[in-house]
């Protein structure tokens, strides 16, 4: 089966967000466990986020609920 190209625009743009979650919380000085605690959510979940294709909107809202980003914020940063 052959992979279509919007299908590997998909998968970049969901490398780059699962990158860009990465950097904010190394920018933001926390450890996956430490932002797993502020949102009530386990440091797996975390690792998950930031190294997964499948992120769940209302995961990503409760990481940037944290850090007080819009997702117009969020995704203004990407290219």
């Amino acid at each position: 089966m052959t992979t279509k190209p919007q299908d590997k625009n998909r998968e970049k743009r969901a490398e780059s967000v699962s990158a860009m979650l990465r950097e904010l919380r190394f920018n933001f000085g926390y450890t996956q466990q430490q932002l797993g605690e502020l949102i009530n959510k386990s440091r797996q979940s975390i690792s998950r986020s930031e190294n997964s294709k499948n992120i769940s909107i209302i995961f990503l809202f409760d990481i940037l609920d944290a850090y007080e980003i819009t997702l117009g914020e969020f995704f203004s940063g990407m290219e």
